[in-house]
């Protein structure tokens, strides 16, 4: 059954470090999956449920995450230099310390997010929701939003 062999799968890449650069993952239902310390260079996760899945100290620069549901998701220390956040549900979303410069975080809403210590030097936040995020010691945040 589809099903139990998604489940398997994704009980197998748990904790792994591995490499998923350009790997198509739209749609996907990762939903608790395990990408800690993956590559993940360029994948396309566009659409995806990834809600608390952990992508700490994960190497996503230019991943794209465009609609795509992350409620809860770690990605803290991790890397999205020039990523696609654009529309992403990021309600209480963990980017402690996390790279974001670059990115395009339009329409991205962070409610509760924890931002402390992220870098966002460049990033689009145009129309991005940021009600109750913790900025502390975030370089470049719209902490006046």
């Amino acid at each position: 059954m589809w099903t139990g062999a998604a489940r398997t799968w994704r009980e197998s890449i748990c904790g792994a470090s591995f490499n998923v650069s350009r790997g198509d993952f739209r749609g996907a239902n990762l939903v608790g999956a395990n990408f800690s310390g993956a590559a993940g260079v360029a994948a396309n996760f566009s659409r995806s449920y990834l809600a608390r899945a952990d992508f700490s100290r994960a190497r996503l620069i230019g991943a794209n995450f465009e609609f795509a549901r992350i409620s809860g998701a770690d990605f803290s220390h991790a890397d999205l230099e020039a990523a696609n956040l654009e529309a992403a549900g990021a309600a209480k979303a963990q980017f402690v310390g996390a790279n974001l410069d670059g990115a395009n975080a339009q329409e991205t809403k962070f409610n509760t997010a924890n931002l402390q210590d992220a870098t966002m030097r460049g990033t689009v936040v145009r129309f991005a929701l940021f009600p109750g995020v913790n900025f502390t010691g975030c370089v470049s945040c719209p902490s006046n939003w």
